[in-house]
């Protein structure tokens, strides 16, 4: 198969807009990893000239609210918020190195101990994993780690239950609930006639059960380049096109065809953040290149974020 031309458009860019030309008029739900990731590639697919028209971008929080928030009216359920649940596990802990049955001389409160903790209980929360389940595999823990957090996590279930609160994972795990009542119809909460995943969702814990409820239910996968020689991990939803472009090379670039065209890379040495940033609007100026065409890729994007920001 030969790859396509250079300058055509990414594959899922081409997807979402055969969508919008197939479903003109029809309500379209767009889930995505981030719903700033989800408008940007709706913009791109404006500016090549499709309309955008119908389709709503949303994420998998917002999603699960948007299903269970009509029950959390029903039943008083508050949200929690990032501050509160803080809060929460603040007391969990505390809780937990006071317990009768925790030697707290082997677990020292220092700098990073609550952080690793918050961190932990999140992720056994967005796993589905309960405090009871740990119970019942405390054989694969130790007894220290495994009977600290059994506690840790039992009273911030409790907190939760007691202040009628839900965090993340409580609204995943109704919004589930709520998917389940209704079968296999989409419910009219979600406003949607069509649903459409993009590739990179995560499979793991609640979120997965969600985004594989939604597939379950006509949602449906778009397309995106392949890579090239490279395993899909399997934790992610993915729907590789059978034909591959120039971006499908992107870990064989020596690989790729003579007939396709590629730009130059430059490379440069920065002391900080801040002049790596600078260098680089720097030269977008320089080449006199529209911001709203730019991306800037980096593997911290909060902090990059926040500095070119200032």
């Amino acid at each position: 198969m030969t790859p396509r031309p250079p300058g055509v458009a990414p594959r899922l860019v081409e997807s979402l807009a055969h969508v919008a030309r197939k479903h003109r008029v029809d309500k379209k739900l767009v889930v995505s990893t981030a719903i700033s990731s989800g408008r940007e590639l709706l913009r791109r697919v404006a500016l090549d000239g499709t309309g955008w028209i119908g389709f709503d971008v949303t994420a998998p929080r917002p999603l699960a609210l948007r299903l269970a928030r009509a029950e959390m009216d029903r039943s008083g359920l508050g949200i929690l918020d990032a501050f509160e649940t803080q809060a929460l596990l603040d007391d969990a802990i505390d809780n937990a190195r006071m317990s009768a049955h925790f030697d707290s001389r082997r677990l020292r409160d220092g700098v990073g101990f609550r952080e690793r903790v918050y961190w932990a209980v999140r992720t056994l929360r967005m796993a589905d994993v309960s405090s009871g389940d740990i119970d019942r595999r405390r054989s694969a823990l130790s007894s220290l780690t495994g009977g600290f957090l059994s506690k840790v996590l039992q009273d911030y279930e409790r907190l939760l239950s007691e202040r009628r609160k839900l965090d993340t994972a409580g609204i995943l795990s109704l919004a589930l609930q709520v998917l389940e009542a209704e079968g296999s119809a989409l419910p009219q909460s979600l406003d949607a006639d069509l649903i459409f995943l993009l590739p990179g969702l995560s499979t793991r814990g609640l979120t997965g059960q969600l985004i594989k409820s939604l597939e379950a239910r006509g949602g449906k996968v778009l397309e995106t380049d392949p890579v090239l020689e490279t395993k899909i991990p399997r934790d992610i939803l993915w729907r590789s096109a059978k034909e591959p472009s120039p971006r499908s090379h992107l870990n064989f670039a020596e690989k790729l065809p003579d007939s396709i065209e590629v730009g130059e890379t430059e490379f440069f040495r920065a002391a900080s953040i801040y002049d790596e940033l600078r260098e680089v609007l720097r030269r977008i100026v320089w080449e006199e290149v529209p911001w709203d065409m730019v991306e800037i890729v980096t593997p911290n994007p909060a902090e990059y974020g926040s500095v070119l920001h200032e």
